[in-house]
């Protein structure tokens, strides 16, 4: 006996309303949080890992594939994506907003002077001692889980893809050598990144990321 091609399709579309929105939102829900909140010693998930998990919590009996769609829905990779990326400080518009003004090379609504310098630099204790040296330096902080912000962050990326990777050095004075040849060769060919995310454009994404939160939060 044979199956029209439209019946197969009916048969597909009744199998995948069989799960509850509350299980597809739970699985948006840990998703979307730190492998090492759930108890796992992983910086961010796998298709595979996350259907697992879900599995053995009796979150749902979906499949990979089935799982895949839901996130895909959403535009949720956590296999592709570290969780941090989403903004979980409540005022991060506001503590962001005046780095991604510099970046555009305004501070306080009003333009940078020519000579004006905005210098992007990785985590820094001696606050004091810093001012101390330079009386003019301005600091500005960006939220909590923000390094994507941060453009020394992409610096790191590029050490990390062009010289950590594969990690077969043979000791640190070796790995030592390598990134000291890749300063030098880095500067001498280096172009300024074209930054073009604003303001605007944070503020669009925290909104759209506002509108899905009640979805992914259902199972709550």
């Amino acid at each position: 006996m044979s199956v029209s091609t439209d019946s197969r399709i009916e048969s597909a579309r009744v199998a995948r309303a069989v799960f509850p929105p509350q299980e597809v939102a739970e699985v948006k829900a840990i998703a979307c949080e730190l492998p090492e909140s759930e108890g796992l010693p992983l910086s961010r998930f796998s298709q595979s890992e996350l259907h697992r998990l879900v599995l053995e919590r009796g979150v749902t009996e979906a499949s990979p594939t089935t799982i895949a769609r839901w996130l895909a829905q959403d535009a949720l990779k956590p296999w592709q994506h570290r969780s941090w990326i989403f903004p979980r400080d409540p005022d991060f518009l506001g503590r962001a907003a005046p780095v991604l003004d510099l970046y555009a090379g305004r501070f306080e609504g009003r333009l940078l002077h020519p000579g004006d310098l905005v210098i992007c630099a990785d985590e820094k204790a001696s606050i004091k001692r810093l001012q101390g040296r330079w009386p003019n330096l301005v600091l500005v902080h960006l939220p909590v889980h923000a390094s994507w912000l941060n453009q020394a962050e992409i610096y790191f990326s590029i050490i990390q893809r062009k010289v950590l990777e594969p990690n077969d050095f043979e000791s640190l004075a070796a790995l030592a050598r390598a990134l000291s040849r890749f300063e030098h060769h880095c500067n001498a060919v280096a172009r300024p990144f074209d930054w073009s995310f604003t303001t605007a454009d944070l503020a669009a994404l925290l909104e759209r990321l506002s509108a899905r939160e009640p979805q992914l939060r259902l199972a709550a």
